[in-house]
């Protein structure tokens, strides 16, 4: 895991007033009606985890990855059911056939 990249999110999570914010992206919200009412999802760069929030609550298990593991303890504290895992996303393999849904939101990572 980029030591650098993990430093520099767990700082921005600690400190930056813009991550006190909790709302799931709009473009989430507004397709709503296309995610199954239960299954597995994953959330890619969930950050604090306000789409895992929104998840969870339409019905969905929700598993959270991010590399700050100040955003996935938070997150954590926040939403008791989320499987939080702290990980380099450029080292993580997603599974086939594994989830109902899968979240990316304002991450972008080609191969990914």
């Amino acid at each position: 895991m980029p030591i650098e990249d993990a430093n520099r999110w767990n700082s921005r999570y600690q400190t930056d007033p813009r991550n006190s914010s909790n709302h799931p992206r709009t473009l989430l919200q507004e397709h709503a009606g296309l995610l199954p009412s239960h299954g597995l999802a994953l959330d890619i760069a969930m950050g604090l985890g306000w789409n895992a929030s929104f998840l969870i609550q339409s019905g969905l298990r929700v598993i959270g990855v991010d590399i700050s593991y100040v955003a996935v303890c938070r997150a954590k504290n926040e939403l008791p059911n989320l499987m939080g895992i702290v990980a380099d996303l450029e080292q993580f393999q997603i599974p086939h056939n594994t989830f109902d849904v899968i979240l990316d939101s304002l991450y972008l990572q080609r191969n990914l």
